[in-house]
């Protein structure tokens, strides 16, 4: 079993990935304090493989890999209860978020990324050529 160790978890840490969202998003995700407010509101939460607030907390962290690795992003109904429930002063909204990562998704289609996700995307090009 090929386990990982404290340093690999060091190394995939950037702490310019809360800029680059918080700047790309308009959302001060640096001001969620993971009250979990947007996680148990979320009626898709049973089909993320990472909660709201657990991708809040990596994007905090500079974690990027989980975050961009996950389907949680994609699975977001659009619905704005994460909106709703934030707290006024904390305003760390998800769905801005998981916008600013759809954007960035081009990089998925040269690589990366789940498989399901660029096989998705693949389809997706192919109707647009096809409506045009």
């Amino acid at each position: 079993m090929n386990m990982a160790t404290s340093e690999d978890f060091l190394e995939n840490i950037n702490p310019a990935f809360l800029e680059e969202v918080e700047g790309g998003s308009g959302v001060k995700v640096s001001a969620c304090f993971q009250c979990r407010k947007c996680t148990n509101g979320c009626p898709v939460t049973f089909a993320m493989d990472l909660y709201p607030d657990q991708v809040m907390r990596y994007i905090q962290l500079g974690i990027r890999e989980p975050v961009l690795n996950s389907s949680t992003i994609w699975v977001c109904a659009s619905c704005e209860t994460c909106t709703t429930r934030c707290p006024p002063r904390c305003g760390a909204r998800s769905e801005p978020v998981y916008y600013t990562f759809h954007r960035g998704a081009s990089h998925w289609r040269h690589g990366g990324g789940p498989p399901f996700l660029k096989s998705l995307l693949v389809f997706v090009d192919r109707g647009a050529e096809n409506a045009s």
